[in-house]
C-alpha cells in the first residue's frame, strides 16, 4: 500500500490543475488509504478536500507546502533564497501551527510572496510533521550538488526542530538527475536514522492533466506553449499514482513505500474535529 504526502490542487495558483475533490476520487480509484493535500502557501481547499474525502471514506491529511527563506549560512545558503518544505497536521495542535505559520507568511509580506524565515519554525512546529520537499528543497538541492555533509547538517537541523517528527522525501519521475539525488537522500536518512518516503509531487490528478498544467505554467509566466520551451515540466509524471505503479517504479526499495503510511498513520487530525467557539447573541 502507499499515501500519497505531497499533493497539490488548483488553490496552489497557477501549478496545480486538480479540484480537491477530482483528487478524492482518483486517490479512492486506486485504493489509496490516505491522501494529503499540500498546496502552497495556502488552505484554502482544505473544507472542500476534507469534504469530499469524508463522504468517500478517504483519510483526508491537512497539510502545506510552506516557503521557507533561508539566510546565509556559513556559504551553504546563498543569502535571500527561497526554498520550502511540506507539513503536515499530526493533531489539532499542529493545525493550529499550521495555520499560523500561513498567516504569519501572508501578513509579513507583500501579496503574492507569502514566505517564512526558519526562525519561527521552533514555535510552531509542535503537533506537525515535516518532510524536506521536492527537489527544490534546500536538503534535496545540497545533496544533488553532492554536498553530502552540509545536506545532513541541514537535514539534522530539522530533526530538532520537530523532534524528529520528519521524514526525507524523495521522488522518481524518471528524470536522471532525480535518481541520483535519491540515492544521496536515502543515504542522509539512514545516516540521521529517520525514515525517507516516496513522494510524487502530485500536479494533477490523472495523466490527462498534464495538458491543462501545461497551460496553467504558461499563464503564470506570459507566454504561449510555444515559448515555454524549458519551463515546462520535462514529462507529464506528475499525477496521482497507485500502490501497484509506485511499487514497480520502486521495486528493491519498498521501505519508502511502507513509510508514507506509517507517516499517514500518525496524522489523525480531521477538519471535522475542529469545534468553533462561536459568540452567542441573544435572539
Amino acid at each position: 500500500m502507499y499515501a500519497e504526502l505531497h499533493c497539490h490542487s488548483t488553490f496552489s495558483l497557477l501549478d496545480g490543475a486538480a479540484h480537491p475533490e477530482q483528487l478524492v476520487a482518483r486517490a479512492v480509484q486506486l485504493g489509496m488509504p490516505a491522501l494529503a493535500l499540500t498546496d502552497r502557501d495556502d488552505l484554502g481547499g482544505a473544507v472542500r478536500f476534507s469534504t469530499a474525502a469524508a463522504t468517500a471514506g478517504l483519510n483526508a491529511i491537512i497539510g502545506v507546502e510552506l516557503t521557507i527563506e533561508l539566510t546565509a549560512d556559513g556559504g551553504r545558503r546563498p543569502p535571500s533564497d527561497r526554498s520550502h518544505i511540506v507539513l503536515l497536521a499530526e493533531d489539532r495542535a499542529g493545525y493550529g501551527n499550521l495555520s499560523t505559520l500561513i498567516t504569519r507568511a501572508r501578513l509579513d509580506h507583500p501579496r503574492g510572496v507569502p514566505r517564512v524565515s526558519l526562525d519561527p519554525l521552533p514555535r510552531h512546529a509542535g503537533g506537525l510533521f515535516a518532510l524536506t520537499g521536492s527537489p527544490r528543497g534546500w536538503v534535496a538541492r545540497l545533496a544533488a550538488r553532492g554536498e553530502h555533509d552540509a545536506a545532513c547538517e541541514e537535514a539534522a537541523a530539522l530533526v530538532d526542530i520537530f523532534d524528529r517528527r520528519v521524514a526525507i522525501e524523495c521522488w522518481d519521475h524518471s528524470l536522471p538527475e532525480e535518481r541520483a539525488a535519491t540515492t544521496a537522500l536515502i543515504e542522509i536518512a539512514h545516516a540521521l536514522d529517520i525514515p525517507w518516503v516516496v513522494a510524487n509531487d502530485v500536479r494533477y490528478a490523472d495523466p490527462a492533466g498534464r495538458l491543462a498544467h501545461d497551460v496553467l505554467c504558461a499563464l503564470k509566466h506570459g507566454a504561449t506553449l510555444d515559448e515555454m520551451g524549458t519551463r515546462l515540466r520535462p514529462n507529464g509524471e506528475w499525477y496521482l499514482k497507485g500502490a501497484a505503479q509506485m511499487a514497480r517504479r520502486w521495486q528493491g526499495r519498498e521501505e519508502g513505500l511502507r513509510a508514507t503510511l506509517a507517516v499517514a498513520e500518525r496524522c489523525t487530525f480531521r477538519l471535522a474535529d475542529l469545534k468553533p467557539t462561536l459568540p452567542g447573541f441573544p435572539l
